[in-house]
Parts: C-alpha cells; sequence; structure tokens
C-alpha cells in the first residue's frame, strides 16, 4: 500500500485492528540497572487516544505575531494545535519557586557525570551547547523555522537538527509534519543540507553511517473502509548526504506479526473535510549498535530499530530487512511514553509521560522478561510531569540525565533518586513562559576533541 495525497469524506469508524505487539550512540561504560521495582499491569488500560487530524481547522502556523525577546530575535506565540494531547511550547504550570531562576541551579560535581549538555529550545529553533556550569560554548540558530524537535552533534561538530518550517497561507498539508525537515549545520552555523521530508520528533546515525528518522504520510487502508485515510508512520533512512535510501512503514510493521498486541482505532465522529487518523505517533527511533547483545536474543539484531509509538503506548523491536516485529511492550504499563533507548546491558531505558494518570517517571525495562528494574519518580509523583515529549539518557557513571521537555527543565538523578544536577531554559515568551526543550549529554573528551580540531583548522 502507497501513500495517498488525496483527501477523502470522512465517516464515523469503530474498528479493531490487530497488529503486532531515543538514545543515541552510547558509551559502551553504561552501568547495569539499580534494584527490582514492582509495576502491575492494569488488564483495563486502553491506549493513548489516538489524535484526528483535521487541516481545516483554520489554525494559523505562520510564524507571526512575534515579540522581542531582548536580544533582537522574535518570541513565538504561545499556540499550538496539539495541545490537546500534551504540546505545549511553553511551560504553562511553572512551579512559582523556579520563577526567577534560570540556567544551572544545582550541580553536585561529586556526583554528576562530566561532560556538555546539548539543549534543544523548541520553539525558537535554537540549539546551545553548555558547560556543566551552564556556559555556553557553542549555538545554532534558525529563526525562520517554526520548531526545532531535536539537535544531535556528530564527531565532527555537526549538527543533525529534525525541524519544521511555518506553514505559508493557503497552502495544501496532509498532515501537521508537511514542513517537516531534516538539517545539517556545521560547527560554525552553516547549512551544509536541509531536505522537506514530512519529517518529526527525532533522527539516530546508524553505526554503518546513515541517519535514521520518522516521517509522516497519510494512506487509505481497505480494512477500515475505503474513504478512510489514517496517518502511517515511516522510519526512513538517509545517506549523510540526506538522500533518502529506504523506508519501512509502521502499519506494515505493526500488521506483519498480529500475535505480539492489538490496537482500537478511536470511537469518534470525524469532522467533515479531510480528517486523519493518527494511530501510531512515532516519537524515538533508535538503531541497534551492541554487538555484543547479538548472542543473547533476536532482538538484539545489528539490522534491527526500535520504536516508540506514543498514540498506541508500544515501544516496538522490529527488523529492518524483513519488515518483521520481534518484540513489543508497554500496553497497560506506560502512558504515551517516549525515548526508547536500548542500554548496553541489554536493557531498554524509557520516558514514560503517564499522561492519564497525570505524572511521570523513568523506567529501564529488561526486555526478555519484561519485568520494569528501575524507576525514577518525583516525590510526590505529580512534582514529575510531562504530559508530551520528554527525554532520558544513560550517563557513563550510572545516572541518568532526564528533559521534563515540558517544563523547560533538565535534570540528572543518581540511581537512588538524589538530583544532581538540574537546568532551567532561560528562554520565554513575551508572558513569561519558559520555552519547552530537549537534552543530550557528551562526554568532555567528546566535546574537547571537537573544540581542538576547529582551534586548528
Amino acid at each position: 500500500m502507497t501513500c495517498s495525497r488525496r483527501v477523502a469524506p470522512v465517516l464515523i469508524l469503530t474498528a479493531l485492528l490487530a497488529w503486532p505487539g531515543c538514545r543515541k550512540s552510547r558509551p559502551a561504560e553504561e552501568r547495569a540497572p539499580g534494584g527490582e521495582v514492582a509495576a502491575p499491569v492494569d488488564p483495563a488500560a486502553t491506549p493513548t487516544d489516538p489524535e484526528v487530524e483535521d487541516d481545516s481547522d483554520g489554525e494559523d502556523d505562520e510564524v507571526s505575531d512575534r515579540r522581542g525577546r531582548g536580544d533582537g530575535r522574535e518570541r513565538p506565540r504561545d499556540r499550538n494545535p496539539l495541545g490537546d494531547i500534551g504540546y505545549v511550547d511553553f511551560d504553562e504550570d511553572e512551579d512559582s519557586a523556579d520563577a526567577d531562576k534560570e540556567g544551572v541551579v544545582i550541580h553536585d560535581p561529586a556526583l554528576a557525570s562530566p561532560g556538555y549538555t546539548l539543549y534543544t529550545s523548541m520553539p525558537f529553533a535554537t540549539a546551545r551547547l553548555i558547560d556543566a556550569e551552564g556556559a555556553v560554548v557553542k549555538e545554532w540558530s534558525e529563526p525562520q523555522s517554526k520548531e526545532w524537535s531535536r539537535a544531535e552533534l556528530d564527531a565532527d561538530g555537526n549538527l543533525l537538527i529534525v525541524g519544521i518550517d511555518p506553514r505559508e497561507k493557503d497552502a495544501e498539508a496532509d498532515t501537521p509534519n508537511a514542513f517537516g525537515y531534516l538539517m545539517r549545520m556545521t560547527w560554525e552555523g552553516d547549512v551544509i543540507w536541509k531536505k522537506t521530508l514530512a519529517t518529526h520528533h527525532d533522527a539516530d546515525i546508524t553505526p554503518d553511517g546513515y541517519i535514521v528518522s520518522l516521517d509522516d504520510c497519510v494512506r487509505s487502508v481497505p480494512d477500515f473502509g475505503p474513504d478512510v485515510l489514517i496517518r502511517d508512520n515511516h522510519v526512513i533512512r538517509l545517506t549523510l548526504d540526506g538522500e533518502k535510501v529506504d523506508q519501512r512503514s509502521l502499519y506494515d510493521v505493526f500488521t506483519s506479526n498480529p500475535e505480539l498486541v492489538t490496537v482500537e482505532l478511536p470511537k469518534k465522529v470525524f469532522k467533515e473535510g479531510g480528517a486523519k487518523i493518527d494511530i501510531f505517533h512515532a516519537n524515538s527511533v533508535e538503531w541497534m549498535r551492541f554487538p555484543e547483545l547479538v548472542p543473547r536474543h533476536e532482538i538484539y539484531g545489528l539490522d534491527n530499530v526500535i520504536v516508540s509509538s506514543r498514540l498506541q503506548d508500544t515501544t516496538v523491536i522490529f527488523n529492518w530487512t524483513t519488515g518483521k516485529l520481534l518484540w513489543a511492550w508497554g500496553r497497560g504499563q506506560t502512558e504515551g511514553q517516549h525515548e526508547a533507548t536500548v542500554l548496553a546491558n541489554g536493557n531498554i531505558l524509557i520516558f514514560d509521560n503517564g499522561m492519564r494518570r497525570k505524572w511521570s517517571r523513568v523506567i529501564e525495562l529488561d526486555p526478555l522478561t519484561n519485568k520494569i528494574v528501575w524507576e525514577y519518580k518525583g516525590d510526590p509523583p505529580d512534582s514529575f510531569y510531562s504530559a508530551a515529549r520528554g527525554t532520558s539518557e544513560p550517563l557513563p557513571n550510572g545516572n541518568v540525565l532526564v528533559g521534563l521537555s515540558n517544563s523547560g527543565a533538565g535534570v540528572e538523578v543518581t540511581r537512588d533518586g538524589k538530583v544532581v544536577w538540574r537546568f532551567l531554559n532561560p528562554d520565554r515568551n513575551e508572558d513569561g513562559k519558559r520555552a519547552v526543550i530537549r537534552l543530550r549529554r557528551y562526554s568532555v573528551d567528546f566535546i574537547k576533541a571537537i573544540l581542538e580540531r576547529h582551534r586548528t583548522e
């Protein structure tokens, strides 16, 4: 089945589909998990409600009505059509104790993992590399973009960016990500290439030198009726020059092994005018990269990919060559999760947003037993919450770096739950609301090598 750009009539649909049921390059010295944590399954749990996109909703996606930040740049408006499922551009519920704080507000050098942090200030389409105390080492930006979802550095100091451009008036768009792009910039901030590919959320550089990312595509599914359109997600593979090589449809992957998981489509009355059912909303993708794990189980094969599907509360692993689903987990355990990444010990780290329970946690799962072996949550639980987005990254000393994206905050926690580093995004809109972020930590040696390379060029 190929993607369709045709807008068809919509209808009331209730159907049941049977289907099978990050982060980037990680240092080899990642540690094993802490003690086991009980996590009961709720058999009555249902997936996060799939989103229905309606391109006729009148939302104006142009970059307009912006005001100064005090540094000559403009501020985006605090308006987002995806707010109903937790997507906001600015913190809506900031703790009053943090109102006058910004930058690094906690740092315990004895317990924090040394390194530099790259944070993406999403609605300002800006990425900054900071040291442990918050001093800015490097900054990249593209003011004309609507948003940068994520930015990643490579060993040469080039930046890989997942972004989206503003939608021009009267421009046709099949999905909210129609103007999504991938871009590579040099250390100095020059654009190497930029490709509009309807990409969104995430990108990963594979061990064999490709880029994998996620895109959106509208397609019809005969099982649901001739006039029903869904938003399928693809995992796409590109060269480092941005040329698309191949892709895998998540709909095809999920239906390749119907014994693993099933999904119920939404029971909603769709508006007339071109609604598409978003049943996946994939939000992270990562290629397997640990050869030493391969003998343990087929899920660790070096031709496998791990993807998080927010709207199915499910994380999956599939084989790229065959397209077959090999493993799936999450239903009744996670709620709208993000950032699934395989650790060096074979476990999987996940940021579990907890959209229905209204508090978040970071969990480490043994995928061979499907047991949660470690978790971090707030005290009280609702003090640690990001309804959407969110990042979690294992660090060399065993700590975990967490992005509470919707709060514009990042924290580093030890395995026994102590916060040893905390950062608050200094970027705010004209109403004083803090911009949402994603974070990534790089070792001191990694950044020093880049700095030295560029000093001698």
